[in-house]
């Protein structure tokens, strides 16, 4: 054992640059890889303890306060499936305010924050100790991501009226904290609340129902039984809730993002680990090769094969493993970036610690593929005879086949000596292009997905959502949503007006994401893979989660559920989109009747010519017809706000990738000519003794290695552009998206191609310098 090891540690010092080379590609690796871990296992760890550490519930929901919701809380106590009911008096309604420097609308939802509930605590983490003429307790991702501070003035403005605020301080509200859930909470203390009681302004007191049932996953259900039971008894008092969410919804929802960053990153990994591999097989062969005679020597000595292929492969799993180590240890100065960036989407403060888990994983999966791999290139030392590898491998063989001979090939000397030595090492040089095409199309994707998201934000919204109005004006009643209608339509820069409502229903016990539109041919975007939308009261169209859940796909026909009344339907298309993670339902005013017989279209929806005219164009509605205008919304800053955190998040990680990506370059580059360097000094000492220059030398290494890079390259941006759009939805499929519309320029490939050839160039050339510090007789010689 002793032997070996002394063996190994010979093997690392004669080849220390392979060694540190194959210790950063384990590095590069092992970054994403932890990190992807780490996000996976300990993000959902993080979203249970503070859903537990406040005592959520099973389903919230939100009603008028009123003596129908009174008898609906009592039917609810009586339920034998319910465990733990609370119903807390709040303040609820519309309102328009500011998020990340853009007016946003939201569901406003205000509790007394001095009266501390059962059920749907929170953890205030920072406040101000000076006086506030209006303070307000504040979700704490209005300072994460909506730039708010401490005695900051905060907004709230309808057609009702108008409420100014000032932060006293931020909290977790792991329930009522994320704005894409579809209501944000805020405390006041009891005394303003109150006042607000008595003045509301903007907002309605309403009943915020909280409830624990036996089985959490059915507290959607147990909802929908008691409202259907409910309204079935009392038809001429029925309960409505204006916003509604289960346990179970509200932490799928929060860990999408962490789930799609976590699925990338270790993607990314895989495909850094497969060219590590790759260049670590090539290493190993070319360590074999170059060290035939030494290894016959320890064979004739008495080494078993087996120990003389333990000593190949012990040397490169003492690589990754510390390359493992390091990696992991780098990735904590990743780690905390990426947290605020959830932190951002959430509200939810995450300050993770160190992973036993993830490196633990880590390091044994790096270090256990590098061990398969060199273990299997080793083995050819088994089909090799001792007196063969102590002749260094020489076999008698035939003069061979030349590539090029310089007698009829035209060209410069120097290039065509580069093109042949590339031609004879092919396996070396088929590596290269191999590891350029796959560096530059991750490249391409990562800019691709740069360009479009944070260039075309409006295209990336159409994506994730489908095709939202600019704007949206809540009315009493049908009649008054004719009137707005027609108003909205004489404006300048209204484009269209017409009556839609997104809103949320149990279909078939599925919380589901219905749109609902008096004509779809009035959409700018079609937001269907497959099939069309609907445009009769028969014709339905699935969200792709949906239509998996339900079995069904286009042209069948689906039989819906909604409270106690159920139609059929045909389905006339799957539509990709993110609204409601895929279980989205589209369908027409008719249609819905067929759910809903009391269904009424209340809601007029816009699309304007130009979205900064939306707040004028709101603002002239409400003073024309107060009477008809319960609330307004600019729907094109409110998906801005809910959709940031994402942008942010694909932002960093397309950094993340290209320098990465940049890394890998230089180290395979790196190790591949100067292992060819290594291999051939006796012909570039022959060379030197024939006249040539170390820049001609230096010239020859560059020919040899550039045409496979740019080619690769070249090839690699072909297949990124390709590949853009399926690894977009490969990302985002989790929330039903199925199609991108993702495009970019041609430039962007060609110009990656460049930087990475002209970076594989600069590479050559600085590890050809080694050569100008050798005579031509120390190269024969040695």
């Amino acid at each position: 054992m002793q032997a070996l090891a002394i063996l190994v540690a010979r093997n690392v010092r004669h080849r220390r640059g392979q060694a540190l080379a194959m210790l950063l590609l384990a590095a590069v690796a092992a970054v994403p890889l932890n990190l992807g871990i780490i996000m996976a296992t300990g993000y959902p760890r993080l979203i249970e303890d503070s859903l537990t550490s406040v005592n959520a519930s099973d389903f919230m929901a939100l009603v008028p306060d009123d003596d129908a919701a009174g008898r609906f809380v009592e039917q609810l106590r009586a339920d034998s499936d319910i465990t733990e009911l609370e119903a807390d008096t709040v303040l609820a309604g519309p309102v328009d305010t500011t998020f990340g420097g853009e007016r946003a609308s939201v569901l406003a939802l205000v509790f007394d924050s001095d009266a501390r509930p059962r059920l749907d605590g929170w953890h205030t983490i920072s406040q101000t100790s000076d006086p506030l003429d209006h303070p307000i307790l504040a979700p704490a991702i209005y300072g994460a991501g909506g730039g708010y501070s401490l005695g900051q003035q905060i907004d709230f403005s309808s057609p009702a009226g108008d409420l100014s605020f000032q932060v006293q301080g931020f909290a977790e509200l792991p329930t009522m904290g994320v704005p894409n859930m579809g209501a944000v909470g805020f405390g006041v203390p009891g005394e303003q609340f109150d006042d607000l009681l008595r003045e509301p302004g903007p907002l309605s007191t309403m009943l915020l129902v909280k409830a624990r049932t036996i089985d959490s996953g059915d507290a959607t259900q147990v909802l929908a039984d008691n409202l259907a039971e409910y309204n079935n008894a009392h038809p001429g008092a029925t309960v409505t809730p204006a916003w509604d969410v289960s346990r179970d919804l509200l932490a799928e929802g929060v860990l999408l993002g962490a789930n799609i960053f976590a699925a990338a990153l270790v993607a990314f990994a895989v495909i850094i680990v497969v060219v590590a591999l790759v260049v670590i097989r090539f290493l190993t062969v070319n360590a074999i090769d170059g060290e035939l005679r030494q290894l016959g020597v320890l064979r004739a000595t008495g080494f078993t094969t087996g120990q003389v292929i333990t000593t190949l492969v012990a040397t490169s799993a003492a690589s990754a493993a510390a390359g493992s180590v390091v990696g992991v240890g780098l990735s904590y100065a990743v780690l905390p970036t990426l947290a605020d960036s959830l932190s951002d989407q959430t509200g939810l403060l995450w300050q993770p610690g160190f992973s036993v888990v993830g490196f633990l994983a880590t390091v044994v999966l790096l270090t256990g593929a590098v061990l398969v791999m060199s273990a299997v290139a080793a083995l050819r030392v088994r089909r090799m005879g001792t007196l063969t590898a102590l002749r260094g491998g020489e076999v008698a063989r035939g003069s061979g086949h030349h590539p090029l001979p310089l007698a009829i090939t035209p060209g410069p000397l120097n290039w065509l000596l580069g093109a042949k030595q590339a031609l004879v090492r092919l396996p070396q040089t088929l590596l290269v292009g191999a590891t350029m095409l796959v560096v530059t199309a991750m490249s391409v994707i990562a800019v691709s997905l740069s360009v479009n998201i944070l260039g075309d934000p409006a295209a990336f919204t159409r994506m994730m959502v489908g095709d939202m109005p600019d704007a949206q004006v809540v009315t009493p009643d049908a009649e008054a949503a004719d009137r707005v209608r027609d108003e909205a339509a004489a404006l300048p820069g209204v484009e269209q007006a017409f009556m839609s409502e997104l809103t949320g229903l149990s279909v078939n016990n599925i919380n589901t994401s219905v749109y609902v539109a008096d004509d779809f041919g009035r959409l700018r975007y079609d937001a269907t893979y497959e099939g069309r939308m609907p445009s009769r009261d028969d014709e339905v169209v699935l969200g792709s989660v949906l239509a998996d859940q339900l079995g069904v796909s286009t042209g069948d026909e689906v039989a819906l559920t909604v409270s106690e009344h159920t139609a059929t339907y045909l389905v006339t298309g799957e539509t990709s989109s993110g609204r409601g993670m895929g279980r989205s339902l589209d369908l027409t005013v008719d249609a819905m009747r067929r759910l809903d017989p009391g269904y009424q279209a209340d809601t007029v929806s816009l699309q304007v010519s130009d979205p900064a005219q939306i707040p004028d164009l709101l603002d002239r509605l409400s003073a024309a017809s107060p009477d008809d205008v319960v609330s307004t919304e600019n729907v094109v800053t409110s998906l801005s706000t809910q959709l940031s955190g994402y942008q942010s998040m694909i932002a960093a990680m397309s950094v993340i990738i290209l320098a990465f990506m940049g890394v890998v370059v230089v180290l395979v580059v790196a190790l591949v000519v100067s292992t060819l360097i290594v291999h051939c000094r006796r012909r570039y000492g022959t060379l030197k003794a024939l006249g040539f220059t170390s820049a001609d030398l230096a010239a020859q290494t560059a020919m040899t290695q550039l045409p496979a890079v740019l080619i690769g390259s070249l090839l690699g941006g072909a297949a990124g552009m390709a590949l853009q759009n399926p690894v977009m939805i490969a990302l985002l499929s989790g929330l039903g998206i199925k199609k991108a519309g993702f495009w970019l320029p041609w430039t962007y490939p060609l110009g990656l191609a460049v930087v990475v050839t002209v970076l594989a160039a600069l590479v050559c050339w600085l590890d050809s310098l080694s050569l100008r510090r050798i005579s031509a007789y120390a190269l024969v010689t040695e």
